[in-house]
């Protein structure tokens, strides 16, 4: 056979086998069968520990691991008064989203500050900046105030931020 000779297929040697009248139609029915059941299985299989596998990494939708949903509508509750400073009411002038961008990322590099308080409100209006959010603790607190006024200036930092009660 040279290189360039297709190489056939089982199907293929079966169904020349029966034409010649090597194989009789019940072998040929019962070899195609027999590959198809073959095949079957196969997808069977991949089909159940793909699903194992995926079943496996979601153990918090499972029966016994269920959890309440979060829930910060006292939280956001405070954005409710008509009074209140707002993410929505940052203008989208380049300065004031420098200081905000600048202070982010101050924080953000801060590893030692809690998810809390990376995630807090920083809301920058006319080089007035103003700090909204819980935070874990007093030093944290004072921590995330110190990196604001360093970029904003001491005058410009107005601090919102609440001590959030400890995880139970």
């Amino acid at each position: 056979m040279s290189d360039t000779e297709k190489v056939p297929t089982r199907e293929e040697i079966e169904l020349r086998a029966y034409e010649t009248g090597e194989i009789g139609r019940n072998q040929r029915s019962s070899a195609l069968a027999q590959w198809v059941r073959t095949r079957i299985r196969t997808y069977v299989l991949v089909l159940v520990s793909s699903l194992l596998i995926i079943g496996s990494a979601l153990p918090g939708l499972g029966v016994h691991g269920q959890q309440s949903a979060p829930d910060n509508t006292k939280t956001n509750r405070g954005d409710a008064n008509k009074d209140a400073t707002t993410s929505d009411q940052q203008k989208m002038n380049t300065i004031d989203q420098n200081i905000s961008k600048r202070i982010r990322s101050s924080i953000m590099k801060d590893k030692s500050l809690s998810t809390y308080a990376h995630n807090i409100k920083i809301i920058a209006q006319a080089g007035i900046v103003t700090l909204r959010g819980p935070v874990r603790s007093e030093d944290e607190r004072s921590a995330v105030e110190a990196k604001a006024q360093n970029i904003a200036g001491a005058s410009n930092v107005r601090s919102e931020l609440t001590v959030a009660p400890p995880k139970q």
